[in-house]
């Protein structure tokens, strides 16, 4: 054997990382199953309701964010370790395809994606929750109306 391969059989980091791969393999079947739970309630709601559910539907695209985490650490294109190692929703760093390369490789420093501002990300989400509130205020001022009416008319002489 030589002294290249003797380095890399030796390493540490490389044999601590089976245990996350086997931990990160069991969080991403656990995943999984949330994912083809979300997708059977998200189906009923809509069926039964006419509409989707906008917090089933967000824990959705989370849980799937989740899962490009953990395949990209599987897969060594990234050496983020996602929850429960870092914080839910902090995701990889994404280099490019010759980044990947350099970086399996071992030859790449990889510097972290620059994170958006919070208050950028919640400005729209605030945005359409007030549109979905108003909405809502003035169907709740259209049946009140309607149930006013028809107990007016009800009412016996």
């Amino acid at each position: 054997m030589d002294d290249n391969t003797k380095k890399h059989i030796g390493d540490i980091k490389t044999w601590s990382r089976i245990i996350y791969i086997i931990l990160f393999a069991i969080a991403f079947n656990v995943a999984e199953f949330i994912i083809a739970a979300i997708t059977v309630v998200q189906f009923f709601t809509v069926l039964f309701t006419g509409r989707r559910n906008d917090r089933l539907a967000e824990m959705g695209g989370s849980v799937g964010e989740y899962i490009s985490e953990v395949t990209a650490y599987l897969t060594y294109n990234s050496n983020h370790m996602p929850f429960p190692v870092s914080d839910w929703g902090q995701g990889p760093e994404r280099p490019s395809a010759s980044g990947r390369a350099a970086q399996a490789a071992g030859t790449a420093k990889t510097e972290p994606a620059a994170k958006a501002e919070p208050a950028a990300k919640a400005a729209p989400v605030a945005k359409v929750k007030t549109v979905k509130k108003k909405a809502a205020q003035k169907t709740i001022k259209k049946a009140a109306k309607k149930t006013v009416k028809k107990t007016v008319k009800k009412k016996p002489d």
